[in-house]
């Protein structure tokens, strides 16, 4: 099984658009926007880098995006992949491509956005909304049961993780919770 990934980049040439190698330096790294165009290094800022490597007898190509260093880094990783693959480890398949969808960064910002509204409702208006009385409405009102400690260890790990450090924000210990 073949285990070498080639890192090309689909520049404009004066024969038409072409796959082309990546120059790479002496230390190993890919030179950004450096191709070899019949073995001579030209500088090419367009195009994008295509990994390349064969499947059996089927030569496979992936975009990897324009960023030279990432693109070098995908490379590395897939060889990895095959090298596994080639020597009998499973291999757990990537979840994407690294990237976060907007799908996901739109939960995580209502999600957000919820948590502070709840804690708005703890401490009272918007208007006299601070950091200080968020921590101190959300430790009297939701978890917080004075020198006795949080009500639960769950509630208390919540609370601490959705205020990030209520220690400092209004001095309450949270002792040996969590």
């Amino acid at each position: 099984m073949n285990r070498e990934v080639n890192l090309t980049k689909r520049v404009r040439t004066e024969r038409g658009t072409r796959y082309c190698p990546v120059a790479f330096s002496a230390n190993g790294r890919v030179k950004p926007d450096i191709v070899l165009v019949d073995d001579k290094p030209e500088h090419h800022a367009e195009g994008s880098y295509y990994l390349e490597w064969y499947a059996g007898a089927k030569r496979v190509r992936l975009s990897v995006g324009k960023n030279a260093a990432d693109a070098n880094a995908r490379r590395l990783r897939k060889e990895a992949e095959l090298n596994a693959l080639n020597n009998g480890v499973r291999v757990v398949p990537e979840k994407g491509t690294g990237q976060r969808s907007l799908a996901g960064a739109v939960a995580l910002y209502l999600a957000d956005v919820k948590l502070t509204h709840n804690y708005r409702e703890l401490c009272g208006s918007s208007a006299q909304w601070t950091p200080q009385r968020m921590c101190t409405g959300f430790c009297s009102g939701a978890g917080w049961d004075g020198e006795a400690g949080a009500k639960s260890k769950a509630t208390a790990m919540s609370i601490h993780n959705n205020t990030h450090s209520c220690t400092f924000l209004c001095g309450h210990s949270w002792g040996s919770v969590g």
